[in-house]
């Protein structure tokens, strides 16, 4: 198993977190790495990390899992780098501690802007609101037609009245359409899962399917509901066009844009980020920002996410 050994307190209660990471951490990173070699895995790792200066050493010993270690170790250290902003967070090491939601904290660049509303598509477990509520303080709207995560988000956000939640994906028409559930249910989509997804990140292949509601964004809200400056985020994994069609009639309510798009083909059909770039030009949005790329072995980016403003904001 991964073991984890922290000599670290928390910066706010004082209070050793070794028991937290034992409980919390541990668990979470063993389960990824059974997502990535689907099965229990055989592997020991040590770690030590330092979060007040953000360092961190792993020392790896009786790696089995050959072909999987790598990727799994970067994993472990995107997700070590977020903890070490989460514990400094009450609100953010709760919702990891209580319901084992990590907040994307990635994104804290992007929220720092002034924002009153945002519409989270795609919101999982509430990763992406949970940063929204701690850096900018905006009201959200979110959006997951999976039954699972979505129980998870009402959970977490059971006590903020700034949050609601709907569980529906967005598209251009009103219908029951079939999700493809991935072995991480994060990276389930409408569209069928590419085998390019499988290989590029294991433990995403898909394991069943499940029918869903879809509908545009205008079922759900009004231009009155999107007060602003407000941000449109979407994380749908290859449905990003369609969702953007299903949000046709309120695009002029959002100043901001934020998208993950791919550059390869990673679900069967997808349109790609030259496509996306090109439908959002045509309603005046302007390509402001790149963050968090991921990159094939030969450097080649396979997805990012694209923030786009309205011209002249």
């Amino acid at each position: 198993m991964i073991k984890l050994a922290i000599s670290e307190r928390c910066v706010n209660c004082g209070q050793s977190v070794t028991v937290f990471l034992e409980r919390v951490v541990t668990s979470m990173m063993n389960a990824e790495l059974t997502h990535f070699l689907g099965r229990e895995p055989y592997v020991r790792v040590a770690e030590a990390v330092n979060h007040r200066n953000g360092s961190y050493t792993i020392h790896r010993r009786n790696a089995f899992c050959g072909e999987y270690i790598l990727a799994f170790l970067a994993l472990l250290a995107l997700r070590l780098r977020k903890l070490r902003v989460i514990l400094t967070r009450p609100t953010l090491w709760r919702a990891l501690y209580w319901y084992r939601v990590m907040a994307a904290v990635e994104h804290k660049p992007v929220l720092k802007r002034p924002l009153t509303t945002v519409v989270d598509i795609g919101a999982n477990r509430g990763q992406f609101a949970l940063a929204v509520r701690e850096f900018s303080k905006a009201r959200v709207f979110s959006f997951e037609p999976l039954v699972s995560p979505a129980d998870v988000f009402k959970r977490v956000f059971s006590g903020d009245s700034s949050v609601k939640l709907f569980v529906a994906a967005i598209g251009p028409n009103t219908e029951k359409r079939k999700m493809h559930i991935s072995a991480r249910d994060d990276s389930s989509s409408l569209l069928e899962i590419g085998q390019t997804q499988s290989a590029l990140f294991p433990g995403t292949h898909e394991i069943g399917t499940v029918e869903v509601t879809v509908a545009p964004l205008d079922t759900y809200l009004s231009a009155d509901d999107i007060i602003a400056p407000a941000m449109l985020k979407l994380d749908v994994q290859g449905f990003e066009l369609q969702a953007l069609e299903g949000c046709r009639n309120l695009l002029p309510s959002f100043h901001y844009i934020y998208c993950e798009c791919s550059f390869i083909e990673l679900y069967k059909g997808q349109k790609l980020a030259g496509d996306v770039i090109a439908y959002l030009q045509g309603y005046g949005f302007i390509l402001r920002g790149i963050y968090n790329a991921a990159y094939d072995a030969e450097g080649n980016c396979i997805q990012a996410d694209l923030l786009f403003g309205k011209a002249g904001v």
